[in-house]
């Protein structure tokens, strides 16, 4: 039987102007529906999808309330894919609660560390602000941000719905 990768070049680009390099395509665990027959069929889209060169995984801690986060972690342990081929995202911003919504320090650090545990994964190579807020400085997720990549829970972090004017301004406060 033909196999996926037979079929298929993934193109790979870097990261920005890191030397992360990701799959074109990345293959996400947002369903509308987390049940055991949808979560089957994503963990065999996925081996497909790997199969076929993907290499970017994301997930959000709002997918299914950790159920993305944990499907995830699901595939990558019954695939027995290596951790260092695979390129893992996560995002954080939305809650139900004061302290579950935004992005403060303690949000940014509560949020990424239970979305890893959900994986069963040490690490994310890339941790993003899912959304812009306003109410926490600039500065304050910008430190929560760097105290990821400086304990090892976090590789890069990104941004995603941020305007311009802001991603400028935080490049500043990390430079």
């Amino acid at each position: 039987m033909e196999k996926a990768e037979d079929k298929f070049t993934m193109v790979y680009r870097y990261l920005g102007n890191t030397g992360l390099k990701v799959s074109l395509i990345s293959f996400g665990t947002m369903l509308v529906d987390y049940t055991e027959e949808t979560e089957q069929t994503w963990i065999d889209c996925a081996k497909l999808a790997f199969e076929a060169g993907v290499n970017y995984f994301d997930s959000a801690e709002m997918y299914g309330m950790g159920k993305g986060d944990q499907l995830l972690g699901r595939a990558i342990r019954e695939n027995g894919w290596r951790r260092e081929d695979l390129v893992i995202s996560v995002k954080m911003f939305f809650g139900v609660t004061p302290n579950t919504l935004g992005l403060s320090r303690k949000k940014i650090i509560e949020s990424t560390l239970k979305s890893l545990k959900n994986m069963g994964l040490d690490y994310c190579d890339l941790v993003f602000a899912h959304r812009w807020e306003m109410g926490t400085p600039l500065e304050e997720t910008c430190k929560a941000f760097n105290w990821l990549i400086n304990k090892g829970y976090a590789t890069y972090w990104a941004t995603s719905a941020w305007p311009a004017d802001i991603i400028m301004e935080a490049i500043k406060i990390c430079d």
